[in-house]
């Protein structure tokens, strides 16, 4: 069956309706409205036979000045691998999409669900939310948050799949002037050697840390735990203590605070481990003008033959020990 009108001036349809033979794999229905003055469409609607692999409904609404879609809807057949369902709205002065989503079929691979906004000026997202499917090691979930005049992410979040060795979580806040990072924190998988957490905070200025923690696994014989703290203007470490594991030698304990004049250290403490022939306890201040000590104290195990004990006051001066100097002047 068919039905057509016409419009008399333009001789072009003004509305027509179709509707066909599914033995014939001719169309199940069709409905269409003209706009006489175009002669494009100003509306379809086209419901088709799943048997022949045709859509199986489908809605579009026309721009009549722009000729492109205002808007479309179209619900496909899951059988045949065609889109599960997606609604696209379209901005009819830039022609491209306004905002788009997507629901995909996760037998086919294709996506589980995805949601973009665009930005009409510059024709790059806005936002994006993307879900994906775990089965298929495509993302488990990501949320990025873009800066239109950059271009760049001005805020992005991703959560990925563990068994696809892709990242537990990351969290990551940019510098729209910079480009780089403001903030990032990420918290890796164990399993795979990749860290276990790491915060960090960045200068937009310097482009260096301002401020970073870092805990590692110590399986995999990485730091167990570390706190740096930067000086922003001289890019020296302002702070720093270290805890490390005692199994792999690495330090039991540091704490470091560092001069930002003279990038030498202020005031070192050290605990080390004695099984390891490292240092007992230490505690060095350190003299700013002369980068000589200015006083150590040195508490070292008798076990391995080191120092029992030793205290030395420097003379900020001659650079020699007030002890050693007092010994010549005697002789």
């Amino acid at each position: 069956m068919e039905t057509r009108v016409f419009n008399p001036t333009t001789l072009a349809n003004a509305m027509e309706t179709r509707v066909f033979n599914p033995t014939t794999l001719a169309n199940d229905m069709e409905t269409r409205v003209f706009n006489p003055t175009t002669l494009a469409n100003d509306m379809e609607t086209r419901v088709f036979n799943p048997t022949t692999l045709a859509n199986d409904m489908e809605t579009r609404v026309f721009n009549p000045t722009t000729l492109a879609n205002a808007m479309e809807t179209r619900v496909f057949n899951p059988t045949t691998l065609a889109n599960a369902m997606e609604t696209r709205v379209f901005n009819p002065t830039t022609l491209a999409n306004a905002m788009e989503t997507r629901v995909f079929n996760p037998t086919t691979l294709a996506n589980d669900m995805e949601t973009r906004v665009f930005n009409p000026t510059t024709l790059a997202n806005a936002m994006e939310t993307r879900v994906f499917n775990p089965t298929t090691l495509a993302n488990a979930m990501e949320t990025r948050v873009f800066n239109p005049t950059t271009l760049a992410n001005a805020m992005e979040t991703r959560v990925f799949n563990s068994t696809s060795l892709a990242n537990a979580m990351e969290t990551r806040v940019f510098n729209p002037t910079t480009l780089a990072n403001a903030m990032e924190t990420i918290v890796f998988n164990p399993t795979t050697l990749a860290n276990a957490m790491e915060t960090r905070v960045f200068n937009p200025t310097t482009l260096a840390n301002a401020m970073e923690t870092r805990v590692f696994n110590p399986t995999t014989l990485a730091n167990a735990m570390e706190t740096r703290v930067f000086n922003p203007t001289t890019l020296a470490n302002a702070m720093e203590t270290r805890v490390f594991n005692p199994t792999t030698l690495a330090n039991d304990m540091e704490t470091r605070v560092f001069n930002p004049t003279t990038l030498a250290n202020d005031m070192e403490t050290r605990v080390f481990n004695p099984t390891t022939l490292a240092n007992d306890m230490e505690t060095r201040v350190f003299n700013p003008t002369t980068l000589a000590n200015a006083m150590e104290t040195r508490v070292f195990n008798p076990t391995t033959l080191a120092n029992v004990m030793e205290t030395r006051v420097f003379n900020p001066t001659t650079l020699e020990t007030r002890r050693r100097k007092e010994r010549r002047e005697t002789r």
